[in-house]
């Protein structure tokens, strides 16, 4: 923070949008440290960096707590266990964060499916299951660009009328 302290603040925000697919069968996740590794970085990491984001800004007025989350956090997808059970987690850690610390707003968003990297190279690339690929495919005809997407999370920001805890979706209403 340069110097900064916690108390110059109004507002503090922290917007998780880091995570992997990891594409494997479920029946192949056979070596624990593959797996460790995948739960260290998509879960423990996340749960983690919230503790600390909670304690370093806890005395500042306005405080949330945004994780950018998947319609696979409650859709299984083949070969995308480790992806679908992880954002799963992190919905429900996003809930129970939101019961515990009434004080910061609490919200998951699930930015529809977009134009990124992670879409093309882990999405459709790396992608196990023929007909997930298939999906994904699909799903490039209803593409979103980042900015799309962002300005749909900046309105309900904005409008600031979501249940902590809650999770929002871009094709919301």
């Amino acid at each position: 923070m340069n110097g900064r302290q916690t108390s110059e603040f109004q507002q503090a925000m922290m917007i998780h949008n880091a995570a992997s697919i990891g594409s494997e069968f479920c029946r192949n996740l056979t070596d624990v440290n593959h797996v460790s590794h995948y739960l260290n970085v998509n879960m423990a990491g996340f749960v983690a960096l919230n503790a600390q984001f909670m304690q370093e800004f806890k005395d500042v007025p306005s405080k949330v707590v945004i994780n950018i989350t998947s319609d696979y956090a409650v859709q299984p997808l083949a070969s995308w266990g480790l992806y679908c059970s992880g954002k799963a987690f992190r919905e429900m850690f996003m809930k129970t964060l939101a019961l515990e610390q009434p004080d910061f707003r609490v919200l998951s968003y699930s930015p529809g499916s977009v134009d990124t990297d992670m879409f093309y190279k882990e999405g459709i690339q790396e992608t196990k299951d023929v007909n997930v690929v298939k999906s994904l495919r699909d799903a490039e005809k209803h593409i979103l660009t980042p900015d799309t997407t962002v300005k749909r999370l900046i309105a309900a920001l904005d409008k600031n009328v979501f249940e902590s805890g809650a999770c929002i979706h871009y094709y919301d209403d």
